[in-house]
């Protein structure tokens, strides 16, 4: 499974709450599920528990978002590439949360909505470039 985290402030969860309601089938209290074709692309779910972060991790954290209290994190189901909904997640959320960072799992770098827009490159890959990370470590 693949994940991707938005950070945000806490002073932000209505906004992302509301808009994951208008995108997506809540499932529980802070969990989401985007569908498509009558199965589950991402799982999406808000948490403000940073307990296995490690201190450089935070304080990273704390630099490109004051006050980081929440993060939506979303799991892409392995059934499928889920490069666009992945895309359409971000730019949902950034667009109503501009100063929101946003993770994949390759990387500690906290992307801005900038450099997502851009296609930056971080060590060599774009944001969620899980085919490009497989492939260099498999080569």
């Amino acid at each position: 499974m693949r994940s991707i985290l938005i950070h945000f402030q806490s002073e932000n969860e209505s906004l992302v709450g509301d808009w994951l309601d208008k995108a997506a089938t809540r499932m529980e209290a802070q969990e989401w599920h985007l569908r498509s074709g009558g199965q589950t692309i991402l799982s999406c779910r808000l948490s403000d528990d940073f307990s296995d972060w490690s201190p450089g991790e935070l304080d990273s954290l704390r630099n490109a978002v004051p006050a980081p209290s929440l993060y939506l994190q979303a799991d892409v189901s392995g059934r499928i590439p889920g490069d666009d909904e992945v895309k359409a997640l971000w730019q949902g959320v950034l667009d109503i949360v501009p100063a929101a960072r946003v993770q994949d799992d390759h990387t500690e770098h906290l992307w801005t909505r900038e450099e997502l827009d851009r296609g930056t490159l971080v060590q060599g890959h774009p944001f969620f470039d899980y085919k490009g990370w497989c492939d260099e470590t498999a080569g």
